[in-house]
């Protein structure tokens, strides 16, 4: 009954059987399995993790062990413990099972890991992850593979290969696949303009995002406002002009009155003006 509501996808209702299931004498580690599935199905991440763990706990054979394991990797990306998931779907075991949840999920789970290293800025991990998906091939995967090219896009960017980022993003959200936002292309098109120090088309792209953002996304646009004006800062100190450069430090200040770096590159604007006082005190 837990494996037919499953294959509905009555994950609620499979979950209410199955957890009824595991306390019955002569449970074995499928039972386990199932009720993992209809956890991670249900959005548990942290119960489904727990009970793939049993599930492996409960048998000592290794193609029934590696199913388990498959099933926790899924469980691990959903807590974000992505490296783990990666680890785990590379060396599936011996179970035909598991290799194919491994197959089906592995280019998944990489890209996943890819963006996440774009986060922290590093493109160099990024591209290897990326290139691994690229190895592995996406299938019909439409929506999966433009993501991919999406991220790959992000990649060029913060290699400063500007070009080949705008037409990456072009080609990855046209049309706009269903994991897209109405605005992604903006934001998106936003952060490479900034990254050329492109400031003024940047920030038009963002202010028209702004004007209806999505779930998440206020915090990062006020992340990237305060990126634009201390670059448009930058800019204007680095041209001569102090007057731009202390109106755009002020203005980030106001955000982020505690930056000890805005702080500093302000008292240089006043220094360079001939407020030795103020620089000083700053």
């Amino acid at each position: 009954l837990g494996a037919a509501l499953l294959d509905s996808r009555q994950f609620a209702e499979a979950r209410k059987v199955l957890e009824g299931a595991v306390t019955l004498p002569g449970v074995t580690w499928r039972e386990h399995l199932l009720l993992g599935y209809a956890r991670l199905g249900g959005g548990d991440a942290q119960g489904a993790l727990a009970a793939f763990n049993q599930s492996g706990e409960a048998t000592q054979e290794p193609d029934q062990r590696a199913e388990a394991s498959a099933g926790a990797a899924l469980a691990e990306v959903e807590l974000g413990q992505v490296d783990a998931a990666v680890q785990r779907l590379t060396d599936a075991g011996p179970s035909k099972t598991a290799a194919k949840v491994a197959e089906a999920n592995l280019p998944r789970v990489l890209v996943r890991r890819a963006l996440a290293k774009l986060e922290t800025g590093d493109a160099a991990a990024a591209n290897r992850d990326l290139d691994a998906v690229d190895r592995l091939g996406t299938g019909k995967r439409a929506d999966l593979a433009k993501l991919a090219a999406f991220a790959r896009a992000l990649t060029r960017a913060e290699e400063g290969r500007f070009a080949e980022a705008t037409a990456g993003l072009k080609r990855s959200l046209t049309p706009a696949p269903e994991w897209a936002w109405p605005n992604t292309r903006a934001l998106a098109d936003a952060w490479v303009l900034y990254r050329q120090g492109k400031v003024a088309p940047s920030r038009r792209l963002l202010t028209a995002a702004q004007r209806k953002p999505m779930p998440g996304q206020p915090k990062w646009m006020g992340n990237l406002t305060g990126a634009l004006l201390r670059r448009e800062a930058a800019l204007a100190y680095a041209s001569g002009n102090m007057k731009a450069s202390q109106k755009a430090l002020k203005a980030a200040l106001a955000a982020t009155p505690d930056d000890a770096l805005v702080q500093h590159n302000l008292a240089c604007v006043d220094w360079r003006q001939g407020d030795s006082a103020s620089a000083l005190a700053a």
